[in-house]
Parts: C-alpha cells; structure tokens; sequence
C-alpha cells in the first residue's frame, strides 16, 4: 500500500532541486511538485511545477495552496515572509510558540534559496530517498493529511482575519467620520 506523503527537499545548490523536479517522476507517482523559490526580498515564486491543469494547480493541489499560503498575505501577516510580526510589535515569545508546521516548513525556504516540495504517492520512500540523496538532497516527509489539515487551518484563520479586519477599518471610517461631524458641528455653536 502507497503513503500519501508531503515532501520538502533543501539542496546545497539550487540547481539541484531543478534536477531533482525532473527525476522524481521516475521513482514515485507524482500527484503535484514544484520547485519554489525565494528570492531575496523574500517573496515566493514557482519556476517550476506540474500537476498544473490550468489554474487547477493552485485551486486543486496541496502543493499549490500550501504555496499560496506561504507566499500570500497569511504568510505575510504570521511574518513567514518579512518579519511583519516583530513590525507589528508582537511580542518573539508568542511568535516562538506558535512554531506550526507550516512556519516550519517556510524557514526551509531561505531568502535566494529554492526548494522542491512534492505531494506523492509512495509505496517506496527508499527510492525516492536514495535518488534525492544522490544530489545531496535533505527530505521532510510529512503525511499528506497532516499539511492538508494546517492549510485548512491556515485558510479558515485567514478567513477570520479578513472578516476582523474588515470590520476593523469599517468601525475606523465610522468613528472618522463622527469626528468630523462632532468637529463641524462645535466649530458651527
């Protein structure tokens, strides 16, 4: 029986990851890889992937929407990205513990450093380990359901974010506003 797994592959040299993408298919079933790199501003880019239909890739893949989130404003907003935490003033001890999976998973990716990341059917994980050591690749194997439910997570703290924020700027412009209405009416007595 195959392992539904997710792996995460760091190489001393960026361009093994490249070669890495191309060989994995010839030792395991790839459901969706891609080979994501961080530039060093830290923003992500993908300059490789398959399992890509379209834009099924990033709507239908756990590869996908684990690098949107990585990448997107989740990740900025948790500091995966930049550090927008300390700016924010929140304090290192609280951003210490919450040391998730995939926090974890996006310090793999240093700043002008690239990774694979597969999602894979395994009935073999000592193949798959034996042809990535060869390029001096070092694996994080995760279950697949594990980093699914995170991004699920993720997604749904996402979610809550966007709502509180909303209703944040919302109770700002009606409080801007009443301001101005209790400054012009003092202003006219």
């Amino acid at each position: 029986m195959a392992d539904h797994n997710f792996l995460v592959v760091k190489f001393p040299n960026s361009s093994d990851a490249f070669e890495a993408f191309a060989l994995l298919g010839s030792v395991t079933q790839v459901k969706a890889a891609a080979v994501v790199a961080r530039d060093e501003e830290g923003r992500l880019s993908v300059p490789e992937a398959t399992g890509v239909v379209g834009h099924a890739f990033w709507t239908g893949s756990l590869v996908g929407a684990l690098v949107g989130i990585l990448g997107g404003p989740l990740g900025i907003l948790l500091g995966w990205s930049a550090g927008a935490l300390i700016g924010m003033g929140v304090e290192q001890e609280r951003v210490a513990d919450e040391e998730d999976t995939l926090t974890l998973l996006s310090r793999q990716i240093d700043r002008g450093s690239n990774v694979l990341m597969a999602e894979v059917e395994e009935s073999n994980p000592t193949a798959v380990d034996s042809a990535l050591t060869k390029l001096q690749g070092r694996t994080l194997r995760l279950p697949a359901s594990e980093v699914r439910a995170e991004v699920e997570q993720a997604n749904e703290q996402a979610k809550e974010a966007a709502a509180a924020a909303r209703k944040a700027r919302r109770a700002g412009r009606r409080e801007a506003l009443h301001e101005r209405v209790r400054s012009w009416v003092h202003h006219g007595s």
